[in-house]
């Protein structure tokens, strides 16, 4: 099986790392149909980028361990060890996503990227935090971004974007309004994304209409997959 490494984890994880975006002037022929399927043994590593002050605060390696029943994502932090997996019913349809804290187990699976040629789709089910039995809603609005070209470390990919707005009810009664976004940049060939980026916003109910909160908003930077 070929690793492919670009860039230097050294450099990459010094900080200030090149991350660039431009149009597709051409049709790639990507689309999400084409999405490389997901097999036992690949392996997607990332640095992770602080983008408050744009340090790369940790790795994290993502290991495929199980395709059936489900698929099952194996996360390591370099810093912390051992996250909370990620759990696809099928590919792209996701049961447990860890990329927010505390992880969200979904009831039904959710979308993680477009599921149609449509531009614009709504998703909503309700999610549970750890083993608790309570159920809150949660509503993702899908949008299809196009395709774009990302230069990242020096090596370009051909990408497709897509974002996602998100409006839900805490399992935290102290927030309210809750909001989260996130943009993929998924390259087909490698079946995920190049770069994610997440970030959320809520008011919170002990300090009065109008004082905003903000969760981390980070970027996950891909430099080797297999």
């Amino acid at each position: 099986m070929t690793t492919v490494i670009f860039g230097s984890l050294l450099s990459a994880c010094a900080g200030n790392a090149v991350f660039s975006t431009s149009e597709s002037k051409m049709d790639s022929g990507e689309s999400y149909q084409a999405i490389r399927k997901v097999a036992v043994g690949q392996q997607w590593i990332y640095n992770v980028r602080n983008l408050y002050n744009n340090e790369v605060i940790d790795t994290i390696t993502e290991n495929v361990v199980s395709v059936a029943p489900l698929i099952e994502i194996k996360r390591e932090s370099q810093k912390h060890g051992s996250l909370p997996s990620e759990i696809q019913s099928t590919t792209g349809l996701v049961l447990s996503d860890p990329y927010w804290n505390p992880p969200v187990n979904f009831v039904s699976p959710m979308p993680m990227w477009p599921q149609s040629n449509v531009k614009s789709q709504t998703f909503t089910t309700q999610y549970k935090v750890s083993d608790a039995e309570s159920k809150y809603l949660w509503s993702s609005t899908i949008t299809n971004a196009g395709a774009e070209v990302v230069t990242l470390q020096g090596s370009q990919f051909n990408t497709l974007k897509s974002t996602n707005s998100i409006y839900f009810i805490s399992d935290d009664f102290s927030r309210h309004t809750s909001l989260r976004h996130s943009t993929t940049w998924i390259a087909p060939n490698i079946g995920r994304w190049v770069v994610k980026t997440t970030n959320g916003t809520y008011l919170d109910n002990n300090t009065g209409i109008g004082n905003d909160r903000y969760e981390n908003m980070l970027r996950y930077e891909l430099i080797s997959y297999k």
